[in-house]
């Protein structure tokens, strides 16, 4: 494997969340000849040890997670932008100031 792609790798993993590194992490534990150094400040690995599929596996992942992201990214703006319409209650209180015609009343 390059050093380049390696380095690529390295930065996608470094910029995840917690919960994805902690993914990639048991990725690289089925390696049986990767050490895994752990300190107060992360864990380092070398990845030039890492087997090959292994590291086909990391890629994979890595592709997983960005296609999940690209569409689930349009549908939480939508959900924001739905929560900001009709659940923001300063937009409902100006909306409802001078509404006497609209109020509804309802007899049983």
């Amino acid at each position: 494997m390059s050093t380049e792609i390696l380095n690529q790798m390295k930065t996608k993993i470094e910029s995840m969340s917690k919960l994805h590194q902690l993914e990639v992490l048991k990725i690289i534990t089925t390696c049986s000849n990767v050490s895994v150094n752990e300190n107060k400040s992360g864990v380092y690995i070398n990845l030039s040890y890492v087997e090959p599929t292994v590291i086909g596996e990391i890629q994979n992942y890595l592709n997983y997670v960005e296609e999940q992201e690209q569409l689930l990214n349009p549908a939480e703006t939508a959900k924001q932008d739905i929560k900001n319409t009709f659940f923001n209650n300063e937009n409902n209180d100006k909306n409802c100031e001078n509404d006497d015609n609209d109020i509804l009343t309802v007899y049983r």
